[in-house]
């Protein structure tokens, strides 16, 4: 028998910072998500421990957005010596906001802190553009 999800719940502060500075970013789509994220609820999205989190906007006639999923904009953060152990993308489902993935390149990692992580714009190279920390 399979158990029931758990009960949809508001974003941690850590997870609405996140997502926060991730739709602060200028890409195509970013203003269907920023009105879809003025009432999202979330669940957790893995069961290995990390900070993945399903999203799920609230509300009636929210507008699509036209992004790509995972949108092109992605975060990273460093170790205390500066190499990347870990990342955050967006993924999207019809055009709604549907996941907020924290990958790491090691074990499991819990939502960082906004102010760790690092945005950058996927090229489609190897690696991306970065983009300021705060844009204005």
């Amino acid at each position: 028998m399979t158990e029931p999800d758990p009960p949809l719940r508001h974003l941690s502060t850590n997870e609405a910072g996140v997502l926060e500075a991730l739709l602060r970013q200028d890409f195509v789509g970013a203003e269907e998500l920023r009105v879809q994220a003025r009432d999202v609820m979330a669940r957790p999205g893995c069961g290995c421990g990390c900070g993945t989190i399903h999203l799920f906007p609230q509300g009636d006639n929210l507008p699509a957005s036209p992004a790509q999923t995972p949108v092109r904009v992605e975060g990273q953060f460093p170790d205390q010596e500066g190499q990347w152990f870990g990342g955050i993308l967006l993924f999207l489902a019809s055009g709604q906001l549907a996941e907020l993935e924290v990958h790491s390149f090691g074990d499991p990692l819990p939502m960082p802190e906004p102010d760790q992580v690092l945005w950058f714009l996927r090229t489609g190279e190897s690696t991306g553009i970065p983009l300021p920390s705060r844009p204005e």
